[in-house]
């Protein structure tokens, strides 16, 4: 990516931003080096920059022959900035090794890599499930919410296209379905310990529910609840699509007749929505289908029990007693 930007009508955004988090950064911490080594400035725009505050500024580019895993042939920097290269070298440990001996006592090394903004995204959330492990382990029930998996996958995506990775399902590389069952799947129950109950969202590009991210962590949790636009743009809160949403977990839960109840009033919307185009077109005739002249005579009630005022509490009791009362 670097060396397509190097060229004389290559897009400059990335080198660019990169020259600029330097800058800031010496800007920050008021170093005012007398020697510099740059490292992958391909458009030279930090180099110049430093030589009009009159800084020695000696300048390399790995693709020409300098490598960052061997022994620097010079020493004695008060700053080294490398710019989008220490992320692709194969021992990074070793390479900061040979930076370090490349600095002067006190000298500063400033590396810029590409979605290292990313980074803190990823580190959130691995670092707000390690703490809901932490509680769990002492025997705590405890209640982990992230806002989003989406953003997480795409942070991860952009660190798996900076790394080389080739993008495969709407882009997204395959480290990114691989880090998914590694953090989703953390969540649960532990014998002898507490329990995780996880909620995560997923935001799907033009509502469709199948793209990969939400194909995949739909995979891998317990169940899902499917959010509507169109029940929103009704005025119908919570907008739940009921018949999309899936719990794999209800049967440890419930009885069996409230299964038997919550399948009757699926099977009355499934019944509606089906005959929904029939019956607004005014070409349903009464009597014609019993299931559907059942569920007509339901949709009201089933209706005002679908919603609910966000500021309304409801018992686990009262939503299962207006429920038989359907």
């Amino acid at each position: 990516m670097l060396a397509l930007q190097a060229q004389a009508d290559g897009p400059r955004y990335l080198i660019d931003d990169m020259v600029e988090d330097v800058l800031e950064r010496l800007s920050f911490v008021r170093l005012e080096p007398a020697t510099a080594l740059v490292i992958g400035d391909y458009s030279g725009a930090l180099a110049k920059e430093l030589a009009r505050h009159g800084v020695t500024v000696t300048q390399v580019e790995p693709a020409e022959s300098f490598d960052e895993e061997r022994p620097f042939p010079f020493d004695g920097f008060d700053l080294i900035a490398s710019l989008g290269t220490l992320d692709t070298v194969n021992d990074l440990p070793g390479a900061l090794v040979h930076i370090r001996r490349a600095l002067a006592p006190g000298g500063m090394l400033i590396a810029s890599l590409p979605s290292a903004g990313s980074l803190p995204v990823l580190r959130g959330a691995m670092l707000a499930t390690s703490l809901a492990e932490h509680f769990r382990s002492q025997g705590q029930n405890v209640l982990l919410m992230m806002d989003s998996v989406t953003r997480f996958a795409m942070a991860q995506r952009e660190v798996g296209l900076a790394a080389g990775e080739p993008p495969t399902a709407k882009g997204y590389p395959p480290s990114v379905f691989a880090l998914l069952p590694g953090l989703l799947e953390r969540a649960g129950n532990v014998r002898g310990q507490g329990s995780i109950t996880g909620f995560y969202t997923v935001l799907v590009e033009g509502d469709d529910t199948n793209e990969p991210v939400a194909d995949n962590v739909r995979a891998i949790l317990d169940g899902h609840i499917v959010l509507s636009r169109d029940l929103a743009a009704r005025n119908h809160y919570p907008a739940i699509d009921v018949l999309h949403s899936v719990s794999r977990t209800m049967p440890d839960v419930t009885t069996v007749d409230h299964r038997l109840k919550a399948g009757t009033v699926r099977d009355w919307m499934a019944t509606l929505r089906d005959s929904e185009d029939l019956v607004s077109v005014g070409a349903y005739v009464a009597g014609s289908n019993p299931r559907i002249d059942e569920a007509l005579a339901k949709r009201g009630d089933l209706d005002q029990f679908l919603r609910q005022p966000a500021d309304d509490l409801v018992s686990l009791d009262d939503a299962r007693a207006s429920l038989e009362a359907l």
